[in-house]
């Protein structure tokens, strides 16, 4: 997509919600969450506005081995979203304008139309496809500020565009998808290869205080056309050193397990996650992610828990003075099949704290090492803070 094809498409969606406003005798403006929305009097027609601002700062306390990185201010995330109905359809459209490349102009993070049939939800364009708790998790609700290596290191594209199709009960939801993998937004070739995946999830304890999940992916990734597809991670925050995991022309299975629990304002997550990397000669290549992070709300409130995403949100402040979270996450990724094998580990603490249901500070020591079979490797950690509104 060209720049000039971008800012029509965002020019069109701002257009289509000034339509809706300029006829107030057509539509009816309500508050919520801090967002705009406004229904037509039949209710035929929805739109929502939305956004999000992610202002991130590094300050290295120990990066001798990594070459000075540098201490700095950037936005992690700048989005605007609409989304909404159409005579049942749905739709939704979000961008990222820190994230937008300098080649293509793209930012596009969702972009999808929908509908209902027999009690299941099918979308058609570029979303997210269902494979794990925290890739599920919105950026505005993650404990910490980035996602553990089971999520954020190319294990899996978080973007793509395809067939998605999910569903929840009660106490269970489950989720597949078939896509393409390129993402539609980023690239202009027709085809990179197929994928799909699935996942499931079951709470057999849900009440007000007590709260366990259960759930499992499968996934498998076939590129063509010489696509490449692998892993890599930054440990030791957004800016920090990079390690290649490995990757593959051919396929990659991937295979995982979830597990998240609440006990009143104490609340804890883990995932596991095994990827093959299928190699047209030698040895498979074999990554293993797995983290576990606790979290404790200090004021007294529950982590909400959304039963159609299976995934946790952020609390909402009881008090005026907001909420108050301690956080902390081990994180570890491992690599055999190759010379040389690979370990990498993050250690990150930090708290939360919640001023109201749109905004929040955050702040974390985080301390990442990798360690190579051949003995080298390098180690450091920072102090990473966040001011983050979202509405």
């Amino acid at each position: 997509m060209n720049n000039k094809l971008h800012r029509m498409s965002i020019v069109v969606a701002g257009a289509a919600l000034i339509g809706l406003v300029a006829v107030p005798a057509q539509a009816e403006t309500v508050e919520t969450r801090g967002g705009i929305r406004i229904t037509s009097d039949d209710g035929r027609f929805k739109a929502q506005l939305g956004g999000r601002i992610h202002l991130d700062s590094n300050v290295w306390v120990d990066d001798d081995e990594f070459g000075d990185l540098e201490t700095g201010v950037f936005f992690r995330r700048g989005r605007i979203t609409l989304e909404g109905e159409a005579y049942g359809w749905r739709y939704k459209f979000e961008n990222d304008f820190a994230g937008q490349s300098g080649d293509n102009g793209s930012g596009i993070r969702e972009m999808w139309i929908g509908t209902t049939l027999a009690g299941v939800k099918l979308r058609l364009g570029q979303a997210k496809p269902y494979r794990g708790i925290e890739e599920l998790t919105s950026s505005n609700d993650l404990l910490f500020m980035e996602r553990p290596f089971a999520s954020g290191s190319g294990i899996y594209r978080q973007y793509q565009t395809g067939v998605f199709a999910d569903a929840a009960g009660s106490n269970y939801g489950w989720g597949a998808a078939v896509y393409n993998l390129r993402n539609g937004a980023d690239s202009d070739d027709d085809t990179d290869g197929v994928g799909a995946t699935v996942r499931g999830y079951y709470l057999p304890i849900m009440d007000d205080d007590v709260l366990l999940h259960v759930g499992g992916i499968a996934s498998l990734d076939n590129p063509a056309n010489g696509k490449t597809v692998g892993a890599s991670v930054r440990f030791a925050g957004r800016r920090g050193p990079s390690q290649g995991l490995g990757s593959t022309t051919e396929d990659q299975q991937s295979f995982g397990v979830e597990l998240a629990g609440r006990v009143g304002s104490l609340s804890l997550q883990s995932e596991y996650h095994f990827v093959t990397l299928a190699q047209p000669s030698g040895d498979d290549t074999d990554l293993s992610a797995s983290y576990v992070q606790v979290s404790w709300l200090l004021n007294g409130e529950v982590k909400p828990y959304d039963v159609g995403k299976g995934a946790f949100k952020s609390p909402k402040p009881a008090g005026g003075r907001g909420a108050w979270e301690l956080k902390l996450r081990y994180d570890l990724i491992d690599v055999s099949g190759r010379d040389p094998e690979i370990d990498v580990s993050q250690l990150a603490a930090g708290a939360n704290w919640y001023i109201n249901p749109n905004v929040r500070f955050m702040l974390e020591y985080i301390q990442g090492e990798s360690d190579l079979s051949d003995g080298t490797g390098v180690d450091g950690s920072l102090i990473a803070a966040r001011a983050q509104l979202s509405f």
